[in-house]
């Protein structure tokens, strides 16, 4: 699409694109039962199955600059107890430009708010996918709401190798804030993958958010990459964590197949501030998982739905707290590259255990094997 014929959406008090809800009294309501599913007080009517693609939200015609507007452009996008809309499109130069904001690129919440797509789109970034614009708060941030899809499934270049941060996948980079924020323990069942969170399209330069690059709190059930090539997530440059898990609700929670502080070929350092990833007062999340085996019978640790989790300035992984407990650390590298081979190690330990219960690194099945190598202080500390 060429950018003359795109929409530009910008220097708009509040939301560019609004897509929401409307309710009026139920007519049929009875007064003398208790409010319920069935006798509802109000009947909302969701805004649904929308398409919003090849717009610039938030800044200039070129979709080079921000546009100047004091403290306007609130959020690019809000959708609000709507369903089944998609923002952006799986088409090459089909995604939107969602730069620019004051607070959110795209911002979904309430409980109607299903299976809405977010794909193809760069979100806190130039057109090009490969400068800083940014959003004022998060990148995406979705509120009391389940079974969204931030990305999906990315087609695979010549050698076999996921092009990841193309449609389906976004570019989620240089935020003032998490790229990808999930809240509430309704955020449940969203599914993020196929994104570059951190770093340009290339997945080879810093354009890092500056708080964690993923964020789920007190969400349970989300799913972070997935065992799929293309599921991969880049989650690195990020100035805080690559990905933070915390609060008793953010529970059986799995991250799975990413790139966490490295290049998206998994063989070069693109680290994040702090930890790879971070867990806090949470329980019975699972990072990584049992890899396959090779033609020979070794485990292809590493391999999705392992993560390479190196060259983070802090840990490979922290899971902190008396209340984090029963999470599960399977056939990851953590301190190497891809290839097992090479240095990539994270400042800190790789697997740092701190005043944390019942917990598991690795397990009895060979593809469980993680490889912790490289790393500047300890290998795994308790």
């Amino acid at each position: 699409n060429s950018s003359a014929l795109r929409n530009v959406i910008s220097a708009n008090v509040d939301e560019g694109i609004l897509i929401g809800s409307s309710s009026w009294l139920n007519p049929d309501f009875d007064e003398n039962e208790e409010e319920s599913e069935t006798n509802p007080e109000f009947i909302v009517s969701p805004a649904s199955h929308n398409r919003v693609e090849a717009n610039f939200i938030g800044t200039t015609r070129s979709g080079d600059a921000r546009v100047t507007a004091g403290e306007e452009q609130y959020d690019g996008v809000r959708i609000s107890d709507s369903n089944d809309n998609t923002i952006g499109s799986t088409l090459p130069a089909a995604g939107n430009v969602i730069s620019g904001h004051v607070r959110y690129g795209v911002y979904i919440e309430n409980g109607l708010s299903t299976k809405n797509r977010v794909i193809g789109n760069a979100i806190g970034t130039t057109s090009d996918r490969l400068n800083s614009l940014g959003n004022g708060f998060t990148g995406v941030f979705i509120t009391a709401a389940s079974e969204n899809w931030i990305g999906g499934i990315t087609p695979l270049d010549a050698d076999g190798r996921p092009m990841t941060g193309t449609a389906p996948g976004n570019v989620i980079s240089s935020n003032d804030g998490d790229g990808i924020y999930i809240s509430g323990k309704d955020s449940t069942k969203n599914v993020v993958q196929g994104n570059v969170i951190g770093a340009d399209v290339t997945q080879t330069k810093d354009l890092g958010n500056t708080s964690d690059g993923i964020h789920l709190e007190n969400a349970p059930e989300n799913t972070v990459g997935g065992p799929e090539l293309g599921a991969r997530n880049v989650i690195s440059g990020n100035e805080k964590n690559g990905i933070r898990i915390e609060g008793a609700d953010a529970k059986n929670n799995e991250v799975q197949g990413n790139a966490i502080g490295t290049t998206g070929d998994l063989l070069g350092p693109l680290g994040n501030g702090e930890n790879g990833v971070k867990i806090v007062a949470a329980i019975e999340n699972r990072i990584g998982g049992i890899t396959p085996l090779d033609a020979s019978g070794r485990p292809k640790t590493g391999a999705a739905p392992g993560n390479v989790i190196s060259s983070n300035g802090m840990n490979g992984i922290h899971i902190l707290g008396k209340d984090s407990t029963k999470n599960i650390i399977r056939g990851n590298v953590i301190g190497a590259d891809i290839t097992q081979t090479e240095d990539l190690g994270n400042t800190s330990d790789g697997i740092h255990l701190e005043s944390t219960p019942e917990n598991t690194i690795g397990g009895s099945e060979l593809g469980a094997r993680n490889v912790i190598s490289g790393n500047n202080k300890n290998g795994i500390r308790i």
